[in-house]
Order: C-alpha cells, then sequence, then structure tokens
C-alpha cells in the first residue's frame, strides 16, 4: 500500500479525498507558477499540476504523490487568484452574463511513473448586480 501524499493548499482538494476515506497526508512544495506564454491556454493547467509534481524530485517506493492546478479560461485570456476583494469584484464583474471553462489539471507521481490528464467544465455565469457580487 502506498503513501498518498496531496500536494496541494486547496481545502477543496483535502475534502475530496477525505470523502473517499483514504489516508494521506498533505506536503507541499512551492513552485513559481510560470509557463511559456506559446503553450495552448487549455493545456496550461496539467503543465502546472506536473511542474507541481517535479518538485517533488526523490519519490519514495511506497509514495503516491497527487498534483492539481485549476485555471479559469475566459475568451482566450487565464484568469488569476483575485489578490483582493477589490479584484474579486473586477473579476466577477467580468465574468458576469459570460460563459467560461474551469480547467483542472491533475499529476498523479511514483517513483517509478507519473501520468496527468485535464478535465473542462464549461460555466454559464448569469448577468451579476453589484449587489450580489458584493454579497
Amino acid at each position: 500500500m502506498k503513501k498518498i501524499i496531496l500536494a496541494s493548499k486547496s481545502p477543496r482538494r483535502k475534502e475530496l479525498l477525505e470523502l473517499l476515506d483514504v489516508k494521506f497526508s498533505v506536503e507541499i512544495r512551492e513552485v513559481d507558477e510560470l509557463y511559456s506564454e506559446d503553450l495552448n491556454k487549455k493545456d496550461v493547467a496539467e503543465y502546472l499540476a506536473n511542474l507541481k509534481a517535479d518538485s517533488f524530485i526523490k519519490v519514495g517506493k511506497d509514495q503516491l504523490i497527487i498534483t492539481a492546478d485549476t485555471i479559469v479560461l475566459v475568451e482566450g485570456k487565464i484568469l488569476g487568484k483575485p489578490k483582493n476583494k477589490n479584484e474579486a469584484f473586477q473579476m466577477l464583474s467580468f465574468l458576469s452574463d459570460k460563459s467560461h471553462d474551469v480547467i483542472t489539471g491533475v499529476c498523479i507521481k511514483t517513483s517509478t511513473k507519473s501520468t496527468s490528464f485535464s478535465t473542462s467544465t464549461k460555466v454559464f455565469f448569469k448577468a451579476l448586480s453589484s449587489a450580489e457580487i458584493e454579497y
């Protein structure tokens, strides 16, 4: 049985693994989430998940590392995480009455193998009032 290591700060990812009732630990490696502008935008999340997995240079034979990254892609532009309430308000205003893609890339790595994949979900936002966004 492998020791599962979730390499993510995401409370939701942690919650999802807990729902599976498997034992795991959380271990974070800080990674500069940089990618080439030439990279297809739809491939960025999977690329970043692999980059995070590669930060685990030595993986023990009894370990399984899970990394992930999620991006929001709208009108050919990747939206980063808002840094503050004002940025969050601007981002939600921008997404209002539009559709966007939420793309999650995942990498699973052991001492001998690494595999990755991504999945995309189309999200539709209704027109949001300023009061709704503020709320």
